[in-house]
C-alpha cells in the first residue's frame, strides 16, 4: 500500500480533506498528522520534526534562528535518549561554528558527534544480537548463549551515557535464554528499570510487565499476579494500548484459577467495547483464542 492509498482509506486518521493528492503532499500531510500517543512516542516525532525544521532552516540560510534551535534540539534528544539525531545535530552545529564562529567550539561538536554516534552504533549491536537470538530459535534451535551474553556485556562496559535502547535489547536476551526463578529475575529487573526510568517508554515497559504477569500465570503466583497486576492498572488509561494488555493478561489469570465467570465478564466488557470492535483482525486473534477458552466452560447462550 502506497502512500496515496494510506491517505484514501484513512481520511479521518490524516485530516484528508480532498479527494486528489499528489505523492509529495500525501507524505506532508502524513508527517504533520499529530500523534494521539504516549510520553515517548510524542516526544519522538516532535524531535524528528524538529530536525526537519532545523536542516531546512539552515539551507534556506536563516543560520542565528536555526543554530537556536539546534541547540535545544541536541538537549530534547539527549534527554530522550535519541542519540542519532543528536549526533546529526551535532555534525551540523560543528560544520556552522568551524564556518561562522570559532573552532573551540567546533570541537567540542565534534567530541560529542562522537560520543553519540558510538552509542548509536552500540545499541544497533545490541538490536543485531537480539535478533540474532530470536532468528537462531526459530530456525535451526541452536542459540549460542554464552557468545550473546558476553557480547551483551560487552557492550554495557563502552556505553559511556543511559540507553533505553540498549536495556531493551539486554533484558530481552536475558530474559529469553533464561528459564524459571532466573527469567523471572530479568523480567523483575526490567520491569523495575523501565518503571523508574525519568520518561516513559510504555512500548518496552509493556513487554515487561506482559513477561512478567505471563509468568507468574503460568507458574501459579497468582497473588503475585493480582496484586501487580492492581498496581499497573492504577497508573495506565483506561482503553489504552497498555489497558488491553494488561486486561488480557488480568482475563488470562482467572482462566487459570478457573473462575470462568469472572474472565466471562471481563472479556464481555473488552469485546463490547467500540475500541476494541475498531482493532484489526490480527490483533484480535489472541483474544479470539483467550474467549474461546472461555467459551468450553460457559457456552455462548
Amino acid at each position: 500500500m502506497n502512500v496515496l492509498e494510506i491517505i484514501a482509506k484513512y481520511p479521518e486518521v490524516f485530516n484528508a480533506k480532498h479527494k486528489e493528492y499528489t505523492e509529495e503532499e500525501a507524505i506532508s500531510l502524513i508527517a504533520s498528522c499529530p500523534i494521539k500517543g504516549n510520553e515517548f512516542h510524542k516526544a519522538y516525532f516532535f524531535i524528528i520534526e524538529s530536525y526537519a525544521a532545523f536542516s531546512k532552516l539552515l539551507r534556506l540560510g536563516l543560520r542565528k534562528p536555526a543554530i537556536q534551535l539546534g541547540k535545544n534540539l541536541l538537549e530534547r534528544s539527549v534527554w530522550y535518549q535519541q542519540y542519532e539525531i543528536a549526533a546529526l545535530v551535532c555534525k551540523q552545529l560543528c560544520q556552522h561554528h568551524y564556518l561562522f564562529e570559532d573552532k573551540e567550539t567546533a570541537l567540542q561538536y565534534h567530541e560529542k558527534f562522537k560520543l553519540y554516534r558510538k552509542i548509536e552504533n552500540l545499541e544497533s549491536e545490541s538490536e543485531m544480537l537480539y535478533n540474532e537470538l530470536i532468528y537462531n530459535t526459530l530456525t535451526t534451535g541452536n542459540v549460542n548463549k554464552a557468545h550473546i551474553l558476553k557480547s551483551l556485556e560487552g557492550i554495557k562496559s563502552k556505553i559511556e551515557l543511559d540507553s533505553c535502547i540498549y536495556r531493551y535489547y539486554y533484558y530481552q536476551c536475558n530474559s529469553l535464554i533464561t528459564s524459571g526463578e532466573m527469567h523471572k529475575k530479568w523480567c523483575v529487573e526490567a520491569v523495575d528499570y523501565f518503571e523508574n526510568l525519568y520518561f516513559q517508554h510504555e512500548g518496552f515497559l509493556n513487554i515487561f510487565r506482559k513477561n512478567l504477569i505471563r509468568y507468574y500465570n503460568d507458574h501459579g503466583e497468582y497473588a503475585a499476579s493480582e496484586a501487580y497486576l492492581k498496581k499497573c492498572f492504577e497508573s495506565v488509561v483506561i482503553y489504552s494500548r497498555s489497558w488491553f494488555i494488561l486486561k488480557f493478561y488480568e482475563i488470562d489469570l482467572y482462566i487459570k484459577k478457573e473462575d470462568y465467570t469472572r474472565a466471562d465478564e471481563l472479556m464481555r466488557h473488552v469485546v463490547n467495547h467500540p475500541t476494541y470492535q475498531s482493532f484489526a483482525e490480527m490483533e484480535k486473534k489472541e483474544w479470539n483464542a483467550l474467549q474461546a477458552l472461555i467459551e468450553q466452560h460457559i457456552p455462548k447462550s
